[in-house]
């Protein structure tokens, strides 16, 4: 009897208990496709690396690395499942001969440009 008053007053939170849990059971990606140039002659830059990571909350997850082709470009893709927050995706450039840059979340087709090392 005690089970069936327990589930009688409980009726009223199941639609809040359900949007929790579906909230929480949703997937989430981060995509970027950016070229990276040199921020003085506007040139490609080939070869450089990408890390990318995911970041949520300050916790780094789901580190991947790119390189950029032939005329400077690169994607990078995260799906991650169980979220109730999508993560930011965090990346470094780096090539030999340039400073190393950090970008968050870059919006699709933006030149990420590098400043060259100068002596």
């Amino acid at each position: 009897m005690l089970i069936l008053l327990y589930l009688y007053n409980m009726r009223r939170y199941l639609p809040l208990l359900i949007v929790v849990f579906l909230a929480s059971c949703q997937e989430c990606s981060r995509y970027a496709k950016n070229y990276v140039a040199d921020r003085e002659t506007r040139k490609p830059i080939i070869g450089a690396q990408v890390f990318c990571v995911a970041a949520t909350n300050g916790k780094q997850e789901l580190e991947k690395n790119y390189y950029t082709d032939s005329i400077g470009s690169f994607e990078a893709m995260f799906t991650k499942g169980g979220v109730t927050q999508c993560p930011v995706m965090k990346m470094t450039i780096s090539k030999s001969g340039y400073y190393p840059s950090r970008f968050w979340d870059p919006a699709v087709g933006d030149t990420l440009f590098l400043d060259r090392i100068t002596n």
